[in-house]
């Protein structure tokens, strides 16, 4: 081995660093460090190497140097900057770079280019005492190590170019350190437990180690010295030619270049013809410029004339082929030339070149997949490694086969960040619909393009471009069948995806980073949980666990790696996850009244408790019991001992009231008003009051909204007039409690110019003059409540601030932050005061009834509520603290009253502690010693002695007093007495828990969550081994009950089964909205496979249980998609339905949730009408009035009876043009358009104009606005009616029983398919479905959005016809309102135009569909109704309405007012917006020739509705290959008997739908491949040959499609 050296070169001949440091004198300030930057990362490995070196105390000096508790090390022992020492290497770290040790072990050198074991001479350039490492330069390897081999290196740049790191290294050591790397990224930045982050994969090496990078952007800096004065017009100049290439290592200097051998042999014949070109046009430039070099690569296929070609391949394969590569075959093999590349690929040749324009496009092959894409814009620059990269991916981003060999069905993937689609397009045949999504329009352009290169059609991979932050809004997806891929840049995802993402909540998540440490930070949070995203797993908790982690190597010789993590929702999650959803379950947030009694009550007292659970009821709870406190806020009588052995009896706490009050979880809630109101805060995004003391209690009304989740509350006083409430939308708010709505708005986002992803609130605290927030950027900020402007800040706290105290004077302010510590600030002083650190984990809650706050409760994430009392110390910090209890996980909320504590934790109970009595004293140990003697003046609570018996009471009795074993350190610098030994003759079971604690936070602390050292420092293990809480169980609980945490749709989409907190598995009907199964305690991924079916439905509803219950949610967009046969359905009562008809879901269960309200319309409907015909007739009344006004003859053109012909909308005009309408004798009106034909029996026809030759061609097609209203009604053959369908043909209901159109097709044509089979579509609906053996249901209003009317609807009234004076001019000026009473005024105002046009009776137009369209169901009366507004500016929704199936009709006119206007058409005219039909691809064929074809033309692809049976397809081919009979036998076999149809090789039953076959049987994408052959039941005669023209017009519901080659004719 040789040994390398390294001059160093002082000369700065050029204006070097200039494009990316704008003043050196700006740089001497420190700036934070980012999230994921190589500082971060490297200062991680520096603390670690430290711990490992024995180094306990400098480790923690190290830490807390950060924090500024401890001072640097010694300045005089390191070296001067700029001298030269020589080192031992003794680790790489994640940068690349080598870590080495002073002699003492005390200091760390970060120097690059070496490997461990390597001595090196190293010149030091910056010293960073306080985090005690320097940054050195490489000079030479005086003693190189066993690793290092400098024969390897390739590049005469390495060791100063900054682009390589690891060219000296063996390539199997190189990717073993990539491993250590993707390891050490888990451990420092995810924040998870060992546990929680499975082994790493080895690292995937790339296939080429050298000439590997597509992509080199070297550059040149400006001229040295000069500036551009515009004003006197000079311009810099290049004196020579700069120094073109990358910058030096650890310096701003570019370093010349000549050549990249990491480059591809394109790109490096780039880089040479580049500098060329700089040198000749230097003189053009007048600042600095980077260079593009990007390769792009033509694909051509070889010349079968030179034998390049292999042997012929079958047609079948070379059509194949054809369809996928984008090349035409050359007649003479090219050549190489300077400019380009030649490499022999097979069956083809790749002519590589290199582009330097950024506008180009360039074109990269992976595998057989094509991709075009802005020479300039991201794509991977590594491509031999992308094959097997993208193979990975494949293999991985699919379940594994269960045990039972069942997959779960994930059919929809999600490619966010997708570039140019990359994996959109490669996964694409997996899926059956690929969403990509990225913020540039210019990629989604370029996206969309490759997948039409790749021939994917756009229902197969469709691509938007759209902030990836704000992507999940309008997703339509369902999470359980959907897979994300997230591919982001180096920073990672911003907080705000990964929230939308977790509640969003898809089945897998495949997350590709070539950052590694920040997708650790970000899979930290899927897996470890967010603070404030629920996503159905509760805050802290995460919703994923990690399947597989595994680095790839996309840059060899360097210390990057790319990472692939595997995500997976949890499959059980059982209490741990989801313990809160029940019906009156977890209390997030509890609260205490000490209300009165009410009028007419004596004097006794009855106190009240109120919780609010993860289903958003609050109850209200009657405790039974006298909780008054003193006026210190500590309670009157003293506490029993926790070993008493008759503890006192206590009543228990009865249930009172309840009210549904949100449709989310309930995060807070607050007493106001004198105990009258409450307040509660939802992730519902609003903000209620319940007053449940009124005499008449109404519900939750609603007081305000925010734009994100409401996450707290805070109230300055019991009488005060307002609230404040704060939330995920980064801002506080005020509101009026007598429903004025928002006094104040404060953007904490706006403050200071944080980050836009910052300033979310999770806790506030309010008096009169001061409100204080605290969140997740660890800073206390304090406002004016009435201003809104900010005071001051405290800044202090080293992770999120999760809650707030503030005194009765507002001078001090106490903060509770998951850095495990509780903060005393001064407003006077305007600082921390005091650091308590009696607990070891996140603190979540505090509790102070005393107006100092001398008597605190607080309790963490283990479980632990501490109390801890301050009065009659000097110091805080020299209170009492005590272990109350221990809950089994994290606290939420605690509250006290009297002698009792309730603690809410996520499980569907609340305990009740029995209070400790902090006035006794401590009882100390045996032995101990005091670790803070200084303090001699304080009175203490401790004993002085340890000898010294109790002292004895008046009456003779032992005083009460708190064991030494309950009482903690309340901080670092406190008075406490310390056991010098162990007692191991007693240990307990706490004893062994709290060593596994002390474990457990040891080796899980890290940099932005340390431990508090200073106790592990002070404390021994035997002082820690021996805590204990004063009270092991609790006094009382208030159970709750199990509710779902899990669920699976099955294939039908109208069963769903569910798994509760008990382990029950139920199977629900969502058209019945009861369970009609149970299967008992079992693994609901075994019951899967034996209820599921081989079906496939359109996506109709969104199903969660993120309350615990059953929600089923349905969107405006896809409501109306799904249908099923009705001979499929097993319905209770006979009913006979047309062949093959069938019954929308969406509608179905619309008709019956709303029945009642349907029945009142009706009535209304019918009172209306008698009131209108009576008023009328009123009006009417004169003397010797006639009945009846008959319109005479007009001699122009000649009368026409409606039985002639469609009649014309527009004025009849005379041949000259003039205009004569015919007039009414005795009434000045003459007919603006022809009486509609009544309904009523017995009615004479009218008599209407017929229209001339100048108009009646055009006109004849429309039709008036009455006679479209009245044709939705009376239309016959309506595939959704209850009439006769049209057996005339063969139809399919694939296209919605219309033939396939051509332009030649009349308009007629077109509307009667529309009429009559069209797919329908309307707005949705939010179906929430409550256990208890009830479901509810809620309905969704989308927001400003209006259904498209369509030829089948009659036209909204407002709206005019180009030509239509003839139209009443009453019907032209009425305008609906946009809800659901807007489609009642429609149906109103249809009678009143009759009327006027002389109708004697009206007839209800109100028409429900029938049983026969939409069978009977009985969904229970106390089903659950809620209508909700989209708010799209919120991200969220807000309630309008709540009934129950039952009240409907009672609530009527207060759904008439929120309702959709949708909704209203749907009930009440039975009419659906168009939409359109969504269509299978499919080639048919014949079974190996044997059949004739079905098209003689050989066009055999064919699409349809994606509903269509087999049976048709069948049908079809019979059709085609038979000649047809002239008098067909009734008795003939049908197709389906004597044909058969396959797939894949299996045969096909005749009911199957093309969807299912798509989904189950073809599974993959592109064309369905479809072949037909006989059984031998019927001899088929074959048909003569079937003319293209016959072929182009169909009548059976198929549309010819051209054939895959004549690209021309594709649809």
């Amino acid at each position: 081995m040789s040994t390398l050296e390294v001059s160093s070169q002082k000369k700065r001949g050029y204006n070097e660093g200039k494009r990316h440091f704008r003043s050196n004198k700006r740089q001497k300030k420190d700036k934070p460090v980012k999230e994921g930057s190589n500082e971060e990362v490297i200062l991680a490995d520096i603390r670690a190497l430290l711990a490992r070196h024995s180094l306990q105390d400098k480790a923690a000096g190290s830490a807390s140097e950060v924090n500024g508790n401890l001072d640097p090390s010694n300045p005089s022992a390191l070296p001067e900057p700029f001298t030269e020492i020589d080192v031992t290497v003794v680790e790489l770290s994640s940068t690349g770079d080598g870590l080495a040790l002073n002699p003492d072990s005390t200091h760390v050198y970060v120097v690059p280019f070496t490997a461990p074991g390597d001595t090196v001479t190293a010149k030091v350039v910056k010293h960073f005492q306080q985090d005690f490492y320097s940054l050195a330069d490489f000079v030479k390897v005086v003693k190189p190590s066993t690793e290092r081999d400098d024969s390897l290196i390739q590049c005469p740049y390495f060791a100063s170019c900054s682009g390589c790191q690891f060219q000296m290294l063996p390539y199997q050591y190189q990717l073993a350190h990539k491993k250590t790397i993707v390891e050490k990224a888990y451990q420092n930045f995810s924040g998870l437990r060992p546990e929680l982050v499975p082994a790493i994969g080895d690292t995937i090496g790339s296939p080429l180690q050298y000439g590997y990078r597509t992509k080199l952007t070297p550059h040149f800096d400006g001229p040295p010295g000069g500036r551009r004065d515009n004003r006197n017009g000079v311009r810099p100049k290049f004196e020579e030619v700069p120094p073109i290439g990358f910058m030096k290592k650890g310096t701003r200097r570019t370093l010349d270049i000549e050549d990249c051998t990491i480059g591809t042999d394109a790109v490096r014949r780039g880089i040479k013809k580049e500098r060329s070109r700089i040198v000749r046009e230097i003189d053009k430039y007048t600042r600095g410029a980077t260079l593009l070099l990007r390769e792009t690569t033509e694909r051509i296929q070889k010349d079968q004339k030179n034998g390049d070609a292999a042997a012929e391949a079958p047609e079948e394969e070379k059509k194949k082929k054809k369809k996928k590569m984008d090349a035409q075959a050359v007649a003479v093999r090219p050549q190489a030339s300077d400019d380009t590349i030649i490499e022999d690929r097979g069956d083809y040749l790749h002519k590589k070149t290199c582009i330097t324009d950024n506008n180009a496009t360039t074109t990269e092959y992976v595998d057989d997949y094509i991709f075009t894409n802005p020479a300039g814009a991201f794509f991977q620059n590594n491509n031999s490694i992308l094959p097997i990269f993208t193979q990975y991916i494949r293999d991985h981003v699919l379940p594994p086969s269960t045990s039972s060999g069942t997959t779960p069905k994930i059919t929809n993937l999600i490619d966010a960040y997708s570039g140019s689609g990359l994996f959109t397009i490669t996964l694409s045949k997996m899926f059956s619909h690929s969403l990509g999504i990225d913020i540039s329009p210019s990629s989604i352009a370029f996206a969309s393009k490759n997948a039409a290169l790749n021939n994917l059609p756009s229902d197969r991979a469709s691509f938007i471009a759209a902030d990836a932050s704000n992507l999940f809004a309008n997703i339509t997806f369902d999470a359980e069948e959907t897979v994300v891929v997230i591919d982001p840049p180096r920073k990672g995802c911003d907080e705000s995806f990964l929230r939308q993402l977790i509640r969003y909540g898809p089945a897998r998540v495949v997350y590709v980073s070539c950052n590694v440490h920040t997708q650790a930070r970000d899979v930290g949070s899927l897996v470890g949980g967010m603070e404030g995203v629920e996503g159905g797993a509760g805050p802290g908790k995460g919703v994923y666990e990690i399947e597989s982690l595994r680095g790839f190597d996309f840059f060899p010789q360097t210390g990057h790696v790319e990472g692939v993590a595997v995500l997976r929702k949890k499959e059980s999650s059982g209490g741990e996850q989801h313990g809160a959803l029940v019906d009156a379950e977890v209390a997030d947030a509890i609260a205490e009244s000490n209300s009165t009694a009410g009028a007419g009550a004596a004097d006794g007292v009855e106190d009240a408790s109120y919780s609010g659970g993860r289903d958003g009821v609050i109850c209200a709870w009657d405790l039974n019991l006298d909780s008054r406190s003193s006026s210190d806020g500590h309670h009157r009588s003293s506490v029993a001992a926790p070993y008493d052995s008759k503890p006192k009896a206590s009543p228990a706490t009865t249930f009172r009231q309840q009210a549904q009050a949100h449709t989310h979880w309930i995060n807070d809630i607050a007493l106001v008003q004198n105990n009258e109101a409450l307040v509660s805060a939802s992730s519902d995004i609003t903000v209620k009051v319940w007053r449940p003391a009124a005499q008449d209690v109404s519900p939750p009304q609603t007081i305000g909204l925010h734009s994100d989740y409401v996450k707290c509350l805070a109230s300055p006083s019991a009488h005060a007039s307002w609230i404040a409430s704060g939330g995920l939308d980064r801002k506080i708010c005020l509101w009026d409690l007598s429903g004025a709505g928002k006094k104040l708005e404060i953007a904490v986002a706006e403050d200071e110019g944080i980050y836009r992803d910052k300033g979310s609130v999770y806790a506030l605290a309010a008096t009169n003059s001061i409100l204080a927030s605290g969140g997740p950027e660890s800073i206390v900020r304090v406002w004016d409540p009435r201003t809104g402007k900010r005071v001051t800040k405290f800044v202090g706290h080293t992770d999120n601030v999760r809650d707030v105290l503030i005194n009765q004077d507002g001078d001090t302010i106490m903060t509770a932050s998951a850095d495990q510590t509780v903060k005393v600030w001064s407003m006077t002083a305007g600082r921390c005061m005091y650091t308590l650190t009696m607990h070891d984990h996140s603190v979540w809650s505090l509790y102070s009834t005393h107006p100092q706050l001398s008597i605190l409760f607080s309790s963490d994430k283990s479980g632990l509520i501490a109390k801890t009392d301050f009065r009659n110390v000097a110091e805080m910090d020299e209170g009492l603290s005590v272990a109350v209890c221990q809950e089994h996980e994290g606290v939420h909320k605690v509250v006290s009253a009297g002698e009792y504590i309730w603690t809410a934790t996520a499980r569907p109970s609340i305990n009740r502690w029995n209070d400790v009595d902090t006035e006794a004293e401590v009882q100390s140990p045996e032995t101990y010693r005091l670790h803070r003697s200084s303090v001699a003046t304080t009175k203490s609570r401790y004993q002085s002695s340890p000898y010294q018996p109790s002292s004895p009471t008046a009456n003779g009795a032992a005083k009460k007093q708190i064991p030494f074993k309950c009482v903690l350190r309340l901080s670092n610098t406190s008075y406490f007495p310390t056991i010098q030994a162990r007692d191991v003759e007693s240990p307990t079971l706490y004893s062994m828990s709290s060593a596994i604690s002390v474990r457990e936070q040891s080796e899980a602390t890290t940099p932005a969550s340390p431990a508090r050292k200073s106790s592990a420092v002070v404390i021994n293990d035997a002082e820690l081994h021996i805590m204990m809480p004063y009270h092991t169980l609790p006094d009382h609980s208030i159970e709750g009950q199990n509710g779902l945490i899990k669920h699976v749709m099955l294939n039908d989409r109208r069963r769903v089964l569910t798994l509760d907190t008990a382990g029950e598995v139920m199977m629900w009907d969502l058209l019945k909205c009861v369970p009609i199964k149970s299967f008992g305690n079992r693994h609901l991924e075994d019951v899967t496979p034996e209820v599921n079916t081989m079906e496939s439905f359109a996506h109709w509803c969104a199903v969660d249980t993120r309350t615990g219950s059953l929600t089923c949610t349905l969107e405006e967009n896809y409501c109306f998609d799904a249908e099923v046969y009705a001979d499929e359905l097993e319905l209770e009562e006979n009913i006979e339905f047309r062949i093959d008809q069938r019954i929308n879901l969406g509608k179905w269960i619309l008709r019956y949730l709303f029945s009642n309200l349907i029945d009142e319309e009706i009535r209304r409907d019918e009172a209306y009408r008698r009131q209108i015909q009576s008023e009328k007739r009123q009006t009417l009344q004169r003397e010797n009035a006639p009945g009846k006004i008959q319109i005479p003859q007009t001699g122009m053109n000649d009368w026409d009876d409606h039985a002639s012909g469609a009649t014309s909308i527009a004025t009849p005009r005379a041949s000259n043009g003039a205009y004569l309408p015919a007039t009414a004798p005795g009434l000045a009106i003459g007919p603006a358009t022809p009486a509609p034909i009544l309904l009523s029996h017995g009615t004479q026809h009218h008599r209407t104009l017929s229209s001339t030759a100048e108009d009646g061609a055009p006109l004849e097609k429309k039709t008036s606005q009455q006679n479209q209203t009245r044709s939705s009604f009376d239309k016959v053959g309506d595939y959704f009616s209850a009439g006769p369908y049209p057996s005339a043909g063969l139809t399919s209901p694939a296209i919605n029983g219309k033939p396939a159109m051509t332009p030649s097709d009349s308009q007629e044509d077109q509307r009667t398919s529309i009429d009559g089979e069209k797919d329908e579509k309307a707005g949705g609906a939010l179906f929430g479905k409550k256990f208890n053996m009830r479901m509810s249901f809620s309905m969704k209003k989308l927001a400003k959005t209006q259904t498209t009317e369509s030829v089948s609807r009659p036209a909204v009234v407002e709206e005019k016809e180009e030509d239509s004076d003839s139209k009443s001019s009453q019907t032209e000026d009425k305008v609906v309102d946009d809800n659901f009473y807007g489609a009642i005024q429609k149906i109103r105002n249809a009678y009143e135009d009759q009327l006027l046009e002389g109708a004697e009776s009206l007839q209800s137009a109100i028409a429900p569909s029938l049983p026969n369209e939409t069978p009977v169901l009985k969904p229970p009366l106390a089903t659950t109704i809620l209508i909700q507004e989209d708010r799209p500016e919120a991200g969220g929704v807000a309630d309008l309405f709540e009934g129950t199936v039952g009240s409907l009709g009672l609530q009527a006119d207060l759904i008439e007012k929120v309702a959709p206007m949708w909704l209203g058409d749907v009930l009440l005219r039975n009419q659906i917006p168009v939409k359109d039909i969504v269509k299978v691809s499919f080639i048919l064929e014949p079974y190996q020739g044997i059949l004739p074809s079905i098209a003689t033309d050989g066009n055999n692809r064919l699409n349809a509705n994606r509903m269509l049976r087999a049976k048709k397809i069948l049908g079809y081919v019979a059709e085609r290959i038979e000649p047809q009979p002239e008098h067909p036998d009734p008795n003939a076999s049908k197709p389906e008997e004597y044909l058969e149809l396959y797939c894949q090789n299996q045969l096909l039953p005749p009911t199957i739908t093309l969807a299912t076959i798509r989904a189950h049987v073809w599974r993959g994408g592109g064309d369905v491949v479809l072949y037909y052959k006989a059984n031998g039941q019927k001899e088929i005669k074959h048909v003569a040959e079937i003319p293209p023209e016959r072929f182009a017009r169909t009548s059976d519901g198929f549309e010819g499609k051209p054939s895959t080659g004549d690209s021309s004719r594709q649809s």
